[in-house]
């Protein structure tokens, strides 16, 4: 059954509006003290005097301290009007452009969240794991209506990285997916893509300075605690290659009218992983995906053939691993990297090549 906002006739006379920064914050609840966090971009729109907002969740810190779902940008709309924005969606995207909420100061610093949509106002509530709209003035009378705006740093309200996987070199590794730009802000951490890829190996590029939004990656880190692996949004900046062969999911939703969710296909993704204590792409274990199927949120994958091997391995050089394997052994001779062979006598370029099954290097 879908969770619902119900729209209430009520008078806010006797509040005030106060202007609000634009900027990312995490939007908490003050009688639960729990988080909104965006599961979800779809919505059934405005249907009569309700608004299907189901695409939001409420969660415990411990759980959104890692989640990008649950930074909310809140930009201004003019007179008075913001929206409050997550994962490539918000409440006007959700209530198609028709109700963008104003922001009503308590004399406790927190806010009531409200709108209206042809003068009939409603009210931003939580109710224990779900959100609602209470009939009204409840609202008035306890603290399920009433919100606090908490700016993202990097110290108490922190967005941080929780690693997939540990290297033999002490490194922790992680993918991560986010609508907004970022700076990696915890020392020791490194972002890179994947620039090249075939059915044996892939290549690392290194990312430098702000990361794009939207643009998939791969952190390196020197910690397993998310604390000491901080990610801090920005208001602009960062471009993202057109050679970038991974990909990013959002959501990872089985809430009632509001699944999304991406399931692994084991033919054409894999995900991150190690292989001999390195750095791999791999086949995900069933630990590894949600209910044993579906990529976790914010996470990325790798795109791959369906000839791939199940491991790909990280390589300086692409396309050595696949010549190897295509090159029978003990065949003689010299061999490029595409399969040509060197004819006898000729002297190669400087370059990388494949010799009686074994690469070489050409200076």
């Amino acid at each position: 059954m879908k969770k619902i906002f119900t729209l209430f006739l009520f008078s806010v006379a006797a509040m005030t509006v106060n202007a609000q920064s634009n900027g990312y914050y995490r939007v908490q609840n003050v009688n639960y003290e729990k988080y909104l966090v965006m599961i979800d971009n779809q919505s059934a729109g405005l249907e009569g005097t309700s608004v299907d907002l189901g695409a939001f969740a409420m969660r415990e810190f411990e759980d959104v301290n890692t989640n990008p779902g649950s930074v909310v940008y809140i930009s201004s709309k003019g007179n008075s009007k913001y929206d409050l924005e997550a994962q490539g969606s918000g409440l006007g995207k959700l209530t198609g452009g028709l109700v963008y909420p104003t922001l009503l100061k308590q004399s406790d610093g927190s806010y009531i969240i409200t709108g209206s949509y042809s003068g009939i106002q409603f009210y931003l509530q939580s109710k224990s794991s779900s959100i609602e709209v209470v009939l009204g003035g409840n609202w008035r009378d306890t603290a399920k209506g009433r919100w606090n705006l908490l700016p993202i740093d990097t110290k108490s309200n922190y967005l941080g990285l929780k690693p997939d996987v540990k290297t033999d070199d002490g490194s922790y590794w992680g993918t991560f997916y986010a609508s907004f730009p970022f700076k990696l802000a915890s020392d020791g951490m490194e972002a890179y893509y994947v620039d090249g890829v075939n059915d044996y190996s892939f290549t690392l590029k290194k990312v430098s300075g702000t990361i794009a939004a939207t643009m998939p990656v791969i952190i390196k880190c020197s910690s397993s605690d998310p604390a000491k692996n901080m990610i801090e949004p920005v208001e602009s900046g960062g471009s993202e290659p057109n050679d970038n062969n991974i990909w990013g999911v959002y959501f990872d939703s089985s809430k009632s009218g509001h699944v999304n969710r991406k399931e692994f296909n084991s033919s054409t993704m894999r995900v991150i992983g190690t292989s001999g204590g390195k750095l791999a792409f791999v086949k995900a274990s069933s630990d590894y995906l949600t209910d044993g199927k579906y990529l976790p949120h914010n996470k990325c994958y790798l795109e791959v053939k369906s000839s791939a091997q199940s491991t790909l391995s990280v390589s300086e050089t692409l396309g050595i691993d696949a010549v190897e394997a295509e090159v029978p052994a003990g065949k003689e001779g010299i061999y490029t990297l595409t399969g040509q062979k060197i004819p006898d006598g000729v002297t190669p370029r400087p370059g990388i090549y494949i010799q009686n099954g074994k690469k070489i290097v050409i200076k």
